[in-house]
């Protein structure tokens, strides 16, 4: 769900011993983010956790981009509701805000913050996170953490197209218009003549019953003409019967639905056809190394192209310059 609003890219890295994965957000206008989650395991706070996590910031702060800390940090404080002293001391050192404040864990009175989200004091671009919200859940001894991160949403892809409301049209008034139009009381002989006439007056009596019209709408987030027609079919009874169901909430209408759901899954279906898909794309390039490279490239969705903000392209332009500079500067200390 989160690759339809913003476009994710995971950073590697071995910053910390503690388990670590940072994830790059990138949004609107090459507005970017970069969300760093944390897990450390049960247990005393350590001058060694203390140092990984400093090391951390200061390397998130070295990407020059907007970015959270957050994640189960399991660093409560001796009292209730606090924090251990010596990971409010390195949050303090870099600037960052805490800004989970009701428990996570045990109830609202007694119980600790295990879990943090963090970020700094003086976004350059606005405030970064919002709406920060704990709430119980059934699943887990900790509570669920939700926030707003002000990153942008892409915009979505869309398309454009012409098309006439046909079924819109009053077939009887544009019958009695084709039979009053000039083709009817026209003397022409020469057939291609006629065929001219033909569509000039048929595009002149459908813009008065059905003028063209200009839709835009959102492409797909997949691809549909690669299934055959018996899984097209499937997933349209699938749709229609889940529409159905939301609209009546009858228990029969609900079984209905999940019969038509697990026949679209069968592999008679829509899997086979993806299956047979990706398997005629390879049989046409085989022989071919180059083709069957790009091929499964294709397959794969691996050829997007990647969107930097402004400040990250000055930066590889300064680089590229004081790279060949100094390059020129080397050859000719050496002449």
């Amino acid at each position: 769900m989160l690759q339809r609003c913003v476009r994710c890219k995971k950073k590697s890295g071995s910053v910390t011993a503690e388990p670590l994965l940072a994830v790059k957000l990138v949004g609107r206008r090459a507005k970017s983010a970069v969300a760093a989650c944390v897990y450390r395991s049960p247990g005393t706070v350590t001058s060694a956790f203390t140092e990984q996590l400093s090391n951390l910031f200061d390397q998130l702060v070295l990407l020059d981009s907007q970015f959270v800390v957050l994640g189960d940090f399991n660093a409560p404080g001796v009292t209730a509701r606090q924090l251990d002293q010596r990971a409010i001391d390195v949050f303090t050192q870099h600037g960052l805000r805490q800004h989970v404040r009701t428990p996570t864990r045990g109830n609202l009175t007694s119980g600790n913050i295990l879990d943090l989200v963090s970020s700094l004091d003086d976004q350059p671009n606005g405030q970064l996170v919002s709406d920060v919200t704990v709430q119980s859940v059934s699943f887990s001894d900790h509570h669920l953490v939700t926030c707003s991160l002000g990153v942008p949403p892409q915009p979505p892809v869309t398309t454009t197209y012409i098309y006439r409301p046909l079924r819109k049209v009053d077939v009887a008034a544009f019958s009695r218009d084709i039979l009053s139009s000039r083709l009817y009381d026209s003397t022409v002989t020469d057939a291609d003549d006629y065929a001219e006439l033909f569509d000039v007056e048929v595009r002149r009596v459908l813009d008065i019953h059905a003028p063209l019209r200009t839709v835009r709408r959102r492409c797909g987030q997949h691809d549909i003409r690669q299934l055959s027609d018996e899984a097209c079919q499937a997933k349209q009874l699938r749709r229609r019967l889940e529409r159905r169901y939301r609209r009546t909430g009858l228990e029969s209408d609900r079984r209905a639905y999940v019969s038509a759901c697990s026949a679209a899954r069968d592999s008679t279906c829509i899997m086979k056809s993806r299956a047979d898909h990706i398997k005629t794309k390879l049989d046409e390039v085989s022989g071919d190394v180059g083709a069957m490279w790009r091929a499964a490239k294709n397959l794969l969705h691996n050829n997007r192209k990647d969107v930097f903000s402004d400040d990250e392209c000055a930066k590889l332009v300064s680089t590229f310059c004081k790279f060949f500079v100094d390059k020129v500067n080397l050859i000719g200390s050496k002449s």
